[in-house]
């Protein structure tokens, strides 16, 4: 049993040590990411083609949305 504990507490240490690789990028990068999934083809998906064809968004990638809260965005 003691064995037991001590497999579990090395797993719990390793996997705590090894969190930081599940973090998110930062903000600049995530901006970089979206940018060119926007601007480009990426693996065969292009953004503009999927928002026109497929959720039927005629402006595609320039679409203009009214917000009943403010300013259009």
């Amino acid at each position: 049993m003691r064995k037991f504990y001590g497999i579990i507490s090395l797993l719990l240490v390793f996997s705590l040590l090894n969190a930081s690789s599940g973090f998110g990028y930062h903000a600049p990068t995530h901006r970089l990411f979206n940018m060119r999934i926007i601007e480009n083809n990426v693996n065969g998906f292009s953004l503009d083609s999927y928002l026109r064809d497929e959720l039927a968004l005629t402006g595609g990638i320039k679409q203009k949305f009214q917000s009943s809260e403010g300013p259009e965005i």
